[in-house]
């Protein structure tokens, strides 16, 4: 999980990608690019020094964006690996607030608050994880999803070669690499503690049942974009495939928890990431108070539609089974809601309920 909970910054970061940072993966033809303001420069200069910190961590997401520089390159998955992610990301953010304290161009200022604010985050929710939950990873997934990313039409043939660096690198046999499955079971077995939880067993079920997907799809990209020199490489990872399923099943099942549901810290740490800062509690009892309120919407308004249908029920789930048993066809279902979003649209516009 926890180089999971990292990439969750990836994404922030990604967000504020220079503009001018990179070229895309097909060229277009050359055309003269305006120049950017002053501003916009100083802000992707920021943001630069950001990825180049994140990406020692999680170099696949920054290559599957364009940052040629990343290609072939692995996530860390080193001993203390929270620690020494926590202290690089506490040094930007004292350079970012130094930064800050002198800085005079308010969209500057604006664009620093915002990564110094997604660093906080990220390094909240790896301490949380540290906390609560052991660190697990789904190996062939990730294996797969970095080969996947580099191996497509949209990445340029020279670029696909790093394939073969990259498979090299998760399964040890590049020089000064360790295979990716035993990094994950070290980083798993050093993060058990009294208190901590697992990962949801029906997923983890669930994903021992792909891994041997996982691996037929690897193969068969290098086989469609004709890839060489990764012969080894791809049978090591079946035997390390192999190797980490029956780990998993052994070490990680036995510890894995038996419902979905998380601690409510780390829950409401997920709900901040998309943007929800009010506590579970609060969302749950909102959440259960509009429930009620639709339900007796619902309920008043099934006795109209039963007497419109001529319907011997008049409870709204009955009522509703009555109409699934009527469905539209596929040949005139667009037409009907076509009429329906017209009407909404008149009743809207005569009672002004809305501006449109």
């Amino acid at each position: 999980m926890k180089h999971l909970r990292i990439a969750l910054l990836v994404g922030a970061s990604l967000a504020f990608t220079p503009a001018y940072a990179h070229q895309p993966a097909t060229e277009a033809p050359a055309v003269a690019k305006p120049q950017a303001p002053a501003w916009v420069e100083k802000s992707n200069a920021y943001t630069m020094e950001l990825i180049a910190m994140q990406a020692k961590y999680s170099p696949e997401g920054f290559s599957a964006t364009g940052y040629e520089q990343y290609d072939g390159l692995v996530s860390d998955a080193g001993p203390d690996l929270s620690k020494r992610y926590i202290a690089d990301a506490e040094k930007l953010i004292a350079r970012f607030k130094a930064a800050l304290a002198t800085e005079q161009d308010q969209n500057v200022r604006q664009d620093l608050q915002i990564l110094i604010d997604s660093i906080d985050q990220s390094i909240a929710g790896t301490k949380l994880g540290d906390q609560y939950s052991l660190d697990y990873y789904n190996v062939p997934q990730s294996i797969f999803g970095s080969i996947s990313s580099l191996l497509q039409d949209q990445v340029q043939a020279e670029r696909r070669k790093k394939a073969v660096e990259l498979l090299q690198r998760y399964t040890g046999l590049y020089e000064g690499t360790e295979a990716y499955a035993k990094l994950a079971k070290d980083r798993f077995n050093e993060s058990i503690a009294d208190g901590k939880f697992g990962p949801y067993r029906v997923q983890v079920e669930e994903q021992l049942g792909q891994y041997d997907t996982f691996a037929k799809g690897i193969r068969e990209l290098f086989t469609k974009y004709e890839i060489s020199g990764a012969e080894a490489a791809l049978d090591a990872m079946d035997e390390q495939f192999a190797d980490y399923g029956a780990w998993v099943r052994s070490d990680v099942l036995p510890r894995a928890r038996t419902e979905a549901r998380l601690p409510e810290p780390l829950y409401a740490y997920q709900l901040r990431t998309v943007g929800i800062d009010i506590e579970p509690a609060q969302a749950m009892s909102e959440a259960r108070r509009g429930f009620y309120e639709l339900r007796a919407q619902m309920q008043a308004l099934a006795p109209v539609v039963a007497a419109k249908f001529g319907m011997s029920v008049t409870d709204y789930p009955s009522v509703i089974r009555e109409l699934k048993k009527k469905p539209i066809s596929n040949d005139v279902i667009e037409d009907h809601y076509r009429k329906v979003n017209a009407e909404l649209e008149r009743i809207i516009r005569e009672k002004e309920i809305v501006s449109l």
